[in-house]
């Protein structure tokens, strides 16, 4: 059985929380299970973490009180990338 650090852990919970891509397709980059990879998720943040529920409209969720701070930071650069192309295209 491979044993992984805790920074390989905490690794595979940002790219789960951070996603573009299936939970399945981080679980094979990180060489783990979806089950593994959901089971350190639990570990390191917990039962209330929603990060892995898949959003359809990512530029459009709500982002709540109790989302990942990865993810709330992630859409806070997408609010702020929207909005400089917002501001770039007005004054074309």
């Amino acid at each position: 059985m491979i044993e992984y650090t805790p920074e390989e852990k905490e690794q595979a919970v940002i790219d789960l929380c951070s996603r573009a891509v299936p939970a399945k397709r981080i679980a094979d980059r990180h060489g783990v299970s979806c089950v593994t990879l959901y089971e350190w998720r639990k570990q390191l943040l917990g039962e209330e973490c929603s990060c892995s529920k898949p959003r359809r409209k990512p530029y459009t969720a709500k982002v709540s009180e109790n989302i990942c701070p990865d993810v709330r930071y992630i859409e806070d650069l997408r609010a702020q990338t929207d909005e400089i192309i917002k501001k770039a295209r007005a004054s074309v």
